[in-house]
């Protein structure tokens, strides 16, 4: 990783907003979406406990500037992520979200299968989401954190 990432003030401000969040609800969303399945419920502690790690870190580095492009070099929730469906070669875009904010169509969940999949992700690397409807695959093309 870089040594230093340029974020506009606001964006960093929403970053470190959303860090503070996903630490206090870390519980109470573990809770209420894997009451039951304590192995699916582990496994999403030990990515949610990685995310916040690599966030604090990634937090560290940065340079408050008075404007830029607010890209990222990783998948961080309320981030933008473009990406492109390696099986009908299409892009897309969409937006990273915490469960129970409000969302649109093109947000994603942090929860979701594609939420979690995508996290920590860096520009370039490919995903395959397990879905009830079938594996769809993925290259994350671009990621930044929007409307700052």
């Amino acid at each position: 990783m870089q040594d230093s990432i340029e974020l506009t003030k606001g964006a960093y401000e929403k970053l470190i907003e959303s860090l503070v969040q996903v630490e206090e609800e870390k519980e109470n969303l573990l809770n209420e979406f894997f009451p039951q399945d304590i192995k699916e419920r582990n496994e999403v502690l030990q990515i949610m406990e990685k995310y916040i790690t690599q966030v604090n870190q990634f937090a560290k580095k940065i340079k408050v500037v008075e404007s830029g492009t607010n890209e990222l070099p990783f998948v961080l929730i309320g981030s933008e992520v473009g990406l492109q469906d390696l099986d009908y070669n299409e892009e897309t875009k969409l937006r990273i979200v915490l469960p129970l904010q409000s969302m649109d169509g093109d947000d994603a969940s942090c929860l979701s299968p594609i939420g979690l999949s995508l996290l920590l992700k860096k520009v370039g690397d490919e995903v395959s989401v397990k879905t009830p409807g079938g594996i769809l695959n993925y290259r994350v093309n671009s990621v930044s954190l929007p409307f700052f």
